[in-house]
């Protein structure tokens, strides 16, 4: 493969960035990831969609990532109250 083609990962990370999403979650499966690791799972899944970042959902991750930038915002004031 040549050195110019871009891997799916790359046009997907560029893409995110370039509309101001923060990274890919699954709303059918407890899964998420973020700009700076994305994709770790090797296989997304057609359903995964475009989010942005907030507080972690449950224990099991660092952070979370939610379907609009205001439910995000809306987790991280209600997560600073607790």
């Amino acid at each position: 493969m040549p050195e110019s083609m871009p891997t799916i990962q790359e046009l997907v990370a560029a893409s995110l960035r370039a509309q101001g999403y923060d990274g890919l979650f699954n709303p059918g499966d407890e899964c998420a990831c973020i700009l700076n690791d994305l994709m770790p799972c090797d296989e997304p899944s057609i359903n995964c969609v475009a989010g942005f970042r907030g507080p972690p959902r449950d224990d099991d991750f660092d952070f979370g990532v939610y379907e609009s930038r205001e439910e995000a915002e809306k987790a991280n004031e209600e997560n600073a109250r607790n």
